[in-house]
């Protein structure tokens, strides 16, 4: 036991669970607390003293009480008399004056808080000052218990501070900075006035006096089930901490909010993001940005108002009666011009953002602690530079926002970029000015009420024209030709280059959509029906749509921006005619279709192919093998996707593929023995690990929506639009009903490139299944992202082959003596040595060319020499095989076949080697009609007739290997005549 262990007693004054949430807090704040909890215990206050009087006299009273009444049971019944009467009353009036003196001390109890350090002189502040918990010793002074205990929440939190010890010299304090007040009575009607009479440019924390203490039960009601903003998720990309909006499958839990909150000092601040941003913490967190859940229209919900904005719904009204649309369609923007509560467990928070337009916004922190990281207004240049120096970002108001970063402060110190943390406690309000960039962590559990607002004479709207996308907030602005906006792209030029590689979201992009950002992972939720169609279709939201992705969408579809939390209706407390902080459509059968196979589509699969390339850490799962246990196999598969469904774009999408193929493997096993559906046994059997986690019906839907998106058909998964982005989001197409995509699907079937898509979809799905592999594996993403999109499809399908295959269609002559075109049928069946069988095949080859992307010609094969500047291939060395089906003579004229003529048989022409589907790297190789570089000659290596690239001179490192394939080719790109006869 150490020095601080105090015996329980010494609690029992305190309100339930001050014990153990003591024990169970930071050593210094537990060490300070117990200090004075002994000395107190040693040296007791009059009030103290009169406590343990009391409650002396109540137990004499009580047991001389007892007494009577066991003798009045050994005689007569016992006749009342005055001096019972008397006994009573007394008993009754000690236990009401213990009750009183135990409030009393509650309340003593509930403002001791541990010390804060003195301010940094560094580029960082910190709003509140005192002494280190470190200087605290048991010897030191306890708080005043003298002092009234006062139902004020700020009170409280005066009373507390200036209660605290300290052993630092007088002429070594820094005066803690004056925090601004503002009377609870001054909030509600008058609170941007209020507001504006600390100072028009005012930023930071304010202290309300007078306000009441909130009491958890109040938030009694449950947000409805089809609300996004339930909770977040930590994870990290590109050594980056980022933070999305989770998927909650098992409901909001409220949090434990606690009793007691300490000032944390600088150095524990910074300590407490360094830690986040270092170990994200691997499961979702509870976290509440919504509607109101408090019972009855409590005061709190009424201090703020939004000021300037409350012309907004009726600026909306009228300009939808100038459109002829329907006024009561349109009005509050929740969240925006009505105040959103924020309920979240330790570690919930939002990422760096900035309000948008020109709103500022106010945040009142009710219980617990809130951690607050402003960055000074003068250096928002400074901040924008170095993140978009190092993130990149869109070219909307709301770029940085939608890359939910969470930033260490030494990272924003190291580029001398200005902030100060602040620790918001009850009772404390933070104001943030006009595109002042601030991220919130809670510390503890923590419970605020927030909304933005416009001081008096500030324009609705920026006068500067302001560019947004499909997930900024101002978007529906756009759409209503409300202000000076300007629709933009979400991907500026070169972004397209770090969308490829969004491989792993080392968060969650979302996704599909991290805190203060709009841009959510596409992370779907139990029992969420998609929000219904707000509004309707104008002219200004078809200008979008042509500037746009698509129109905008609910929250959830990228890693999410927990600030600006749902942009869907709210079944409780969002009616129609309202909007949320971003407009929610709800796309028509034919704008499904249309996002799964247009432009954007194919631009999105052009992108996974790139990141397969660039993901050397994914691990795919063994290939389905029916010789294997069966159900092993579907808990590896549930198991792996499961790994993967909550990261970036590319690894969701590969999570999404592997687990929705083990329920498909589960149905098909299941009908081979009989059953149309899975019973509960076999459920059990396949998927226990996913019904632990989640209940009954949410398993249901679970394997409803897996289905849901397999039925669509395999080839288009790669299509889906998993990013925040287009008229459509991942979860549209996954919580479709059975009748939506049957419709899908036959829209899907009216459009001619459908087919050839799928293809190439299947193929792609093949390989992260590890079915096949293709040839695009051998090439370098830098080659890949130069060609065209169309000529990448083509690619993808092309299957890799290390040794010709024999198409069924050929079929030998009846002179043949042999079964196969490439059969050696005389003399030894290696021309490169004497044995009868051998390896020859897998050593005679130098270092393989590289395909690289030449212009004029797409691709090409450059000779790599084991050392660059090297000779790479000498005369006569060979190169490698030309591989790929084998057909009948004249099968294809397509520029994709090589006649294959038998040099060992008379130059008989026995067939074509066929490149257009399956082959290697050398289908590549370009044609040049003089001074070849290599040529093809027929060689018998290994049992194998082959077509083998051999060098006709001395070829450098760098140089293009091009052949002579004896044909002449309209047009021809080379000095003489040069094409590519092998392409894609």
């Amino acid at each position: 036991m150490n020095r601080f262990n105090i015996m329980s007693d010494n609690f029992m004054d305190a309100p339930v669970g001050f014990e153990a949430f003591v024990n169970t807090s930071p050593a210094n704040f537990r060490s300070y607390m117990l200090g004075i909890l002994r000395n107190r215990h040693q040296r007791k206050t009059p009030k103290a003293d009169a406590i343990d009087q009391l409650q002396a006299e109540v137990a004499k009273l009580r047991e001389e009480n007892e007494k009577l009444r066991q003798a009045s049971t050994a005689k007569k019944p016992w006749d009342e008399d005055a001096e019972a009467t008397k006994l009573r009353a007394t008993i009754a009036e000690l236990q009401a004056e213990n009750d009183r003196y135990k409030q009393q001390g509650t309340a003593l109890l509930n403002s001791m808080v541990s010390p804060v350090s003195s301010l940094s002189d560094g580029s960082c502040g910190v709003a509140s000052s005192s002494s280190s918990p470190e200087d605290f010793e048991t010897g030191g002074e306890s708080p005043n218990y003298e002092s009234d205990a006062s139902s004020s929440l700020v009170q409280q939190n005066e009373n507390s501070r200036s209660a605290l010890p300290s052993k630092t010299p007088a002429t070594q304090q820094i005066a803690a900075p004056t925090v601004p007040t503002i009377h609870v009575d001054e909030m509600g009607p008058n609170f941007t006035s209020s507001i504006e009479k600390l100072g028009h440019t005012f930023t930071g924390l304010v202290r309300i006096v007078g306000l009441e203490s909130v009491d958890p039960r109040q938030l009694g009601e449950q947000p409805a089930e089809d609300w996004d903003l339930r909770s977040v998720k930590y994870c990290h990309e590109n050594q980056t901490c980022k933070i999305y909006l989770g998927d909650n499958k098992t409901g909001f839990q409220m949090p434990d909010f606690p009793v007691a909150t300490a000032d944390p000092s600088e150095a524990e601040m910074e300590e407490f993001i360094d830690r986040i941003c270092n170990d994200p913490p691997k499961e979702q967190i509870n976290y509440y940005v919504g509607p109101s859940l408090a019972h009855d229209n409590p005061r709190f919900d009424q201090l703020i108002r939004p000021g300037g904005l409350e012309q907004l719904p009726k600026l909306r009204q009228e300009k939808a009666s100038e459109r002829g649309a329907d006024p009561r369609m349109y009005g509050d923007v929740p969240g925006v011009t009505s105040p959103y509560h924020h309920i979240g467990e330790p570690m919930s928070g939002t990422g760096l953002h900035c309000e948008d337009g020109n709103l500022q916004s106010a945040n009142i922190n009710l219980l617990g602690l809130k951690l607050w990281v402003l960055i000074d207004p003068k250096s928002t240049e400074k901040l924008e530079t170095f993140i978009r120096t190092r993130y990149g970002g869109r070219r909307c108001d709301q770029w940085l926002r939608h890359l939910h970063l969470f930033v260490r402060p030494a990272d924003l110190r190291k580029e001398k970029i200005e902030f100060k943390m602040v620790a918001a406690r009850p009772g404390d309000m933070v104001v943030t000015g006009p595109r002042q960039y601030h991220m919130v962590v809670n510390m503890t559990a923590s419970f605020a009420v927030a909304i933005n607002f416009l001081l008096a004479g500030d324009p609705l709207f920026p006068e500067r024209e302001t560019q947004v996308c499909a997930d900024c907030c101002f978007v529906f602005a756009l759409e209503e030709n409300l202000g000076n906006f300007k629709g933009v792209d979400e991907c500026m030029p070169g972004e397209q280059q770090v969308a490829s590689q969004d491989s792993h979201i080392k968060a969650s992009r979302t996704r599909n959509k991290p805190t203060a950002t709009n841009s959510a992972t596409n992370l779907d939720r139990e029992n969420t029906p998609a929000p219904g169609r707000l509004g309707t279709t104008n002219s200004a939201t078809a200008v979008l749509r042509n500037k746009l992705p698509g129109n905008p969408k609910a929250v959830k579809r990228k890693p999410p921006d927990t600030h600006q939390a749902h942009n869907g209706q709210h079944r409780r407390y969002l009616p129609n005619d309202q909007l949320t902080k971003r407009q929610r459509n709800t796309p028509t059968i034919k704008e499904l279709a249309e996002e799964l196979t247009g432009h954007r589509a194919k631009e999105r699969f052009g992108r996974y192919m790139l990141a397969f390339n660039n993901e050397s850490s994914l691990e795919l799962p063994a290939p389905w093998d029916d010789q294997v246990d069966f159900t092993s196999q579907v808990y590896s598969y549930i198991e792996k996707g499961g790994q993967y469904t909550e990261s970036g774009a590319f690894r969701k999408l590969v999570g999404l593929i592997v687990t929705a193929y083990a329920v498909r493997r589960a149905d098909m096993q299941s009908a081979e023995i009989g059953r149309r559906n899975m019973n509960r046994q076999l459920q059990q059997k396949y998927f226990g690990t996913v019904i632990k986690r989640m209940s009954q019906q949410a398993f249901w839907n679970w394997i409803s929506r897996n289905r849901n998106l397999w039925s669509l058909g395999s080839g288009l998964l790669p299509y889906l639009p998993s990013d925040n982005e287009g008229m459509a989001s991942f979860r549209d197409y996954e919580r479709s009903s059975k009748a939506e995509v049957d419709q899908l699907k036959a829209e899907l079937d009216k459009i001619p490139q459908v087919k050839e898509m799928e293809q190439a979809g299947e193929a792609f799905v093949d390989r992260i299944l590890q079915r096949r592999k293709f040839v695009w594996q051998d090439i370098a993403s830098k080659e890949l992202e130069q060609l065209p999109i169309e000529a990448l499809l083509s690619l993808v399908k092309v299957r890799r082959l290390e040794e010709n295959e024999t198409d069924k269609s050929w079929q030998p002559l009846p002179e043949y003596q042999w079964q196969r075109p490439d059969a050696v049928v005389q003399g030894a069946q290696c021309e490169l040595c004497e044995a009868d069988s051998c390896d020859c095949i897998r050593r005679c080859f130098a270092k393989a060319p590289s395909v690289v992307y030449f212009d004029g010609k797409e691709l090409g094969l450059q000779a790599m020499a084991e050392v660059p500047g090297d000779m790479a291939y000498r005369k006569g060395t060979l190169i490698g095989e030309i591989v790929g089906r084998i057909v009948p003579p004249n099968t294809y004229n397509d520029g994709r076949a090589m006649n294959m003529v038998r040099e060992d048989m008379d130059n008989e022409y026995v067939g074509q080697i066929w490149t257009g589907e399956e082959g290697n790297i050398f289908r590549f190789t370009n044609h040049k009609c003089a001074n070849a570089e290599a040529e093809v000659k027929g060689k018998k290596i290994s049992g194998a007739y082959r077509m083998v690239l051999v060098a006709t001179q001395d070829i450098l490192h760098g140089m293009e290997v091009c052949v002579d394939f004896g044909q002449k080719f309209d047009p021809c790109f080379c000095e003489i005549c040069r094409s590519s006869v092998l392409r894609s």
